[in-house]
């Protein structure tokens, strides 16, 4: 009995885990730096390698209205009778902000050419 509790905890716990969705992008590489920039504007974050690359981070996040559907409060009364009666009132839609972030790196040579990229999170379809 306590292997099947702890199993049960074993799948809940690992259901809660949140991965985000990591890919590269190979339609960039080989293709000049300054054409990105132009593009999608000026990184976040710069940074020189000692090998003489230069890595290039982007962060954009994107906010978006949506409808939650919350599940309809319920409630009990009791009748004269004495018998319970379950309530249940309408539907309720709550609106909610949620934030979508995508995080972009590239890797650049020497040359100002990409060599590599890799991209990470939600809304990334933009790069």
């Amino acid at each position: 009995m306590r292997y099947i509790i702890l199993f049960g905890w074993l799948i809940l716990l690992s259901n809660c885990s949140v991965t985000m969705p990591t890919h590269t992008r190979q339609i960039w590489v080989g293709k000049n730096m300054s054409t990105f920039i132009n593009r999608y504007g000026q990184p976040d974050i710069k940074i020189a390698t000692d090998q003489g690359n230069t890595v290039y981070f982007y962060t954009k996040s994107s906010y978006q209205y949506k409808k939650v559907f919350l599940s309809p409060p319920v409630s009990v009364n009791i009748t004269s009778t004495g018998k319970p009666v379950m309530i249940v009132k309408p539907d309720i839609h709550e609106g909610k902000m949620v934030v979508f972030t995508c995080k972009i790196m590239l890797n650049v040579n020497r040359q100002g050419v990409i060599t590599g990229s890799q991209i990470q999170g939600e809304n990334c379809g933009e790069f």
